[in-house]
């Protein structure tokens, strides 16, 4: 992990690792902590970013490498205190979030299969999800997250 760097009211920090494994999981996700404790993020966007973080890195840890060696995978944050843009990248097989099927939420819970819900969190938590393939650089997933405080503040007319 790099140190949080602060310029021109943005706080950004990234983490890197060379081989992400499910056991990596709890730690990205202390560093999703630490970023939203620096930047001052509210709790409930801070579980918000959380969540839909834990759901991508889950999602390449157990299916984008799945079949073959762990492989890298890194996530930017930047906040300038009105969002936050998270930048999640791998070299896993190309996946487009947008052909992920659609979650089952009409059937009882019990006749659904497991599983199914992760990208319809992510779209349903997250303001915008965009999605990059490039055969060189693997896959890229940006999510852009509009902090509620920032919603809140009230400016004094002028």
């Amino acid at each position: 992990m790099t140190s949080v760097q602060r310029r021109r009211g943005l706080t950004c920090d990234m983490v890197s690792l060379p081989s992400a494994r499910l056991t990596d999981l709890s730690a990205l996700l202390d560093f999703v902590d630490a970023f939203c404790e620096q930047a001052g993020i509210d709790s409930d966007d801070h579980f918000d970013l959380r969540l839909a973080v834990e759901e991508v890195c889950a999602n390449v840890m157990m299916h984008g490498y799945q079949d073959c060696a762990p492989g890298p995978l890194e996530l930017s944050f930047c906040s300038d205190g009105q969002q936050v843009a998270v930048t999640i990248s791998d070299r896993a097989r190309e996946f487009d979030p947008e052909h992920a099927p659609p979650p089952d939420l009409l059937s009882p819970a019990g006749e659904r299969e497991p599983g199914g819900f992760g990208w319809h969190l992510v779209r349903n938590l997250m303001d915008q999800v965009h999605y990059r393939f490039d055969a060189a650089y693997g896959n890229t997933v940006t999510l852009i997250k509009h902090l509620r405080a920032a919603e809140s503040i009230e400016y004094p007319r002028p």
